[in-house]
């Protein structure tokens, strides 16, 4: 084993993250967003009854909050750099 590889091999695998950069835009907003209705997001997102591309419909309508549904829809599915 080399002198700089951690006993556990971690900080290798850690090496093959495919994070990269910033956040994605979703992620950044759904920080900056207020407690409630960022609640309200997260309850939406968990209930198969609700469709991703309705809660950034309501998002825009009823809290002019902008999200683009693609970007939205990586993020929930973990498939954007915020890993």
């Amino acid at each position: 084993m080399m002198a700089e590889e951690s006993a556990d091999g971690l900080d290798d695998i850690r090496s093959f993250n495919q994070k990269r950069g910033p956040s994605c835009m979703a992620g950044i907003v759904l920080a900056a967003m207020d407690p409630a209705i960022r609640a309200s997001v997260d309850k939406a997102t968990a209930d198969p009854t609700i469709e991703r591309r309705g809660i950034v419909r309501w998002l825009k309508a009823r809290h002019d909050i902008t999200i683009s549904e693609h970007s939205f829809n990586r993020h929930v599915s973990g498939q954007c750099r915020c890993g």
